[in-house]
């Protein structure tokens, strides 16, 4: 899961900075039924954060981006966004 931690890091008080290392993704070297499966997964993790925060505009925006990106389903997308 990609979860975005910053906003929550600087309502504790707590600042984001730049680390001395590298993070590599390897999310796309995965065969072509596993990144089904988990887009798959993510959509429906992405519904669910819709349905318990709806007025949480990041939730929209990574919906959108799955439904786009990851179905190509342009409509749904542009709901979302």
């Amino acid at each position: 899961m990609h979860e975005s931690v910053g906003s929550r890091i600087e309502e504790s008080g707590l600042h984001l900075g730049r680390a001395n290392f590298l993070i590599h993704h390897f999310g796309l070297a995965a065969d072509a039924e596993t990144r089904a499966r988990k887009n798959r997964s993510y959509r429906e993790l992405g519904r669910l954060k819709v349905v318990e925060m709806p007025s949480n505009p990041q939730a929209h925006l990574e919906l959108g981006l799955v439904e786009l990106d990851n179905f190509g389903n342009l409509e749904e997308a542009l709901a979302c966004f």
